[in-house]
């Protein structure tokens, strides 16, 4: 069964220099971590193989989008150079096994949760990072993979992923752009730079 017929999206996302792809390696680790070791094992509920597979189709999906190049953007006025956009096809059943993983893995730090999915976040948090910080990452990565398309991120699709090269974005672009990274934006409230990479300012 070719992916036509189960149920692709097509997804827009800013490019991070990586930071995404970083983010969804360490989800990746955490949930190889928790696979059952033999059959004799029962999977984590919403951790398990499918999720861990869901996840990897999704991770090379992506590394396939970033590796293939992209529009070199500039604003309307042609002065400012905007953060790119990668532009790629995901299953929704990957997008949502993704999401029940880090669904389960935020339960596991509520009162009572799973010591042993707290302990692989403990594991894999960086310095200074608290498992809860680690599990938003990975709430906000998916978060930017799952942003339901609209008007806006149809236009630039339909306009752009066929770009490449310098593109200065007409009127009805340069707005789209906008209201689009204002959602990715509002992803990340407390993250300065990331706004002055969109905006400038």
């Amino acid at each position: 069964m070719g992916d036509e017929d189960r149920g692709t999206r097509w997804v827009v996302v800013p490019d991070t220099d990586g930071e995404l792809t970083g983010t969804l390696a360490t989800l990746e680790e955490v949930l190889l971590l928790l696979q059952p070791v033999d059959e004799s094992e029962e999977a984590l509920p919403n951790a398990g193989p499918e999720e861990l597979h869901a996840l990897q189709h999704v991770c090379m999906r992506l590394f396939a989008a970033e590796q293939s190049g992209t529009a070199q953007l500039y604003g309307a006025d042609g002065s400012f150079e905007l953060v790119p956009l990668h532009f790629f096809q995901l299953l929704e059943e990957d997008l949502a096994a993704v999401g029940r993983a880090v669904a389960q893995l935020g339960t596991a730090l509520l009162p009572g949760g799973d010591i042993e999915v707290r302990e692989a976040l403990r594991r894999f948090a960086r310095h200074g990072q608290s498992r809860e910080d680690l599990v938003a990452s990975f709430a906000q990565a998916h978060g930017v993979l799952d942003l339901a398309p609209d008007d806006d991120s149809v236009l630039l699709l339909e306009t752009l992923a066929p770009e490449r090269g310098r593109v200065v974005l007409s009127q009805a672009q340069d707005e789209a752009y906008h209201h689009l990274t204002e959602r990715f934006l509002a992803l990340h409230p407390a993250d300065t730079l990331q706004r002055f990479l969109f905006r400038g300012r």
